[in-house]
């Protein structure tokens, strides 16, 4: 059974030029609020989308790569994850974000292992302004 999407809020303000962005998301699960920062940029040298995250405090960092389907289509990201709170280090783990043109995007998490892939959840964002 697929878990229910979680909701939240995304805060993206383009830098450098228009070469990257950072998102600040928050999102409540089981009534704990969740808050990230998000570095997404391309970099031309090995020409790739490249990310890095610090998922609240203490939870968890990641940092991965990745590429853009298509014309504004999903960012698909393959990361590792330290997951400090359950003490787990270089988690691979597979997002896709998909913005919507009605302000809304969602981010779909899943866990990679030599089995396959679990769906961890999707988290549903309403993006406000910078």
């Amino acid at each position: 059974m697929m878990p229910e999407p979680i909701e939240g809020t995304c805060r993206a303000e383009w830098v450098q030029e228009g070469v990257a962005v950072v998102q600040t998301l928050r999102s409540t699960v089981g009534g704990q609020t969740f808050r990230s920062v998000r570095l997404i940029a391309f970099n031309a040298m090995r020409n790739r989308i490249e990310a890095a995250s610090l998922e609240g405090a203490g939870v968890g960092i990641a940092t991965g790569v990745g590429t853009i389907s298509a014309a504004n289509g999903p960012l698909h990201l393959i990361s590792r994850v330290d997951e400090q709170h359950a003490g787990r280090q270089d988690v691979p783990t597979e997002t896709n974000h998909v913005i919507e043109s009605d302000g809304r995007q969602s981010l779909e998490i899943y866990e990679l292992s030599p089995g396959g892939r679990v769906h961890v959840g999707t988290v549903e964002y309403t993006r406000t302004s910078a």
